[in-house]
């Protein structure tokens, strides 16, 4: 059974899947010579004080943010060629950012102690995104639905069953660890963070990128903000922003643009399923300062 990704799928190997440090990390060419290395190249990456550093778990919304975050930086509302694989600490090769014009925006999904140590330290600008963990969950099982051998038929159970289990290493690791360590760092740190809410943006997006502006520096008229929820819809997104993650499914499928409803994880879980979830959050969560809306 693969570590972290649930399910009677014993097809998938292990082998390949990069291992540091207590968490598992994406199968790419990236890590595929030196993980040690690699991991200590985006600890002692060269930020700059212009660099924008995007911080989420997968499936949280970060493709979404680098969209509004890039509109608003430029000052343009056309869809940008820029990614999230492009911009990831983690997907790219270091090197490519050092003749990108400031500010970059540098993206991760690896959990805070791994992250660029030099940003953090100056307390360069920092935007952690993120979702209630119930809609992350079932979107992230249909993301991974199909993606590798042996997960054709993983069943939301076992996917549900397997996630529930603590101490089995994950792909960048546990969403639980992950989120309490922004929420400590958030306390000591407030000024240089910016978080922002998956929901708060599809309730209120205007009201929410003008705050996220303003944490930028950036000041825009009323049209601007009226065009920008327009092109970051995710209607338009969908059809209209290419999803570089097509090149790693068998099937050349896209899986970015599902749903974006807030609330779709009732459609997955079941009752008894749900008071399991919530009995785990509020055990593990009770001292986090960070709070969700799951409808």
């Amino acid at each position: 059974m693969p570590r972290g990704l649930g399910g009677r799928v014993a097809s998938v190997d292990e082998s390949k899947i990069p291992y540091y440090h207590g968490i598992l990390l994406p199968d790419h060419p990236e890590f595929a010579n030196d993980v040690e290395k690699k991991m200590l190249d985006i600890k002692n990456f060269d930020s700059r004080e212009s660099d924008i550093l995007l911080c989420s778990s997968m499936k949280s919304g970060s493709h979404w943010s680098l969209e509004i975050i890039s509109m608003l930086i430029s000052g343009s509302c056309d869809v940008t060629k820029e990614t999230v694989l492009s911009s990831n600490l983690e997907y790219t090769r270091l090197d490519s950012f050092e003749d990108r014009p400031n500010p970059r925006i540098i993206h991760s999904h690896l959990p805070l102690k791994f992250l660029p140590a030099k940003h953090l330290e100056k307390a360069y600008k920092t935007v952690l995104v993120m979702r209630n963990p119930k809609d992350r969950l079932a979107s992230y099982y249909f993301s991974i639905l199909g993606k590798m051998p042996g997960l054709e038929n993983l069943k939301w159970s076992d996917y549900f069953n397997r996630n529930k289990q603590e101490g089995v290493p994950r792909v960048y690791g546990d969403w639980f660890d992950y989120t309490l360590e922004w929420s400590k760092e958030l306390k000591k740190n407030p000024t240089n963070i910016f978080p922002i809410f998956y929901e708060d943006l599809k309730k209120n997006f205007a009201v929410n990128v003008k705050r996220l502006g303003e944490f930028l520096g950036v000041e825009r008229d009323a049209s601007f903000y009226s065009e920008i929820e327009q092109k970051c819809s995710f209607e338009y997104m969908k059809k209209n922003k290419a999803d570089d993650l097509v090149a790693i499914d068998p099937k050349g499928r896209s899986t970015l643009y599902r749903k974006g409803e807030i609330g779709d994880w009732k459609n997955l879980f079941t009752v008894a399923q749900n008071e399991q979830f919530d009995e785990l959050l509020q055990r593990k969560m009770s001292d986090s300062m960070i709070h969700f809306q799951f409808e």
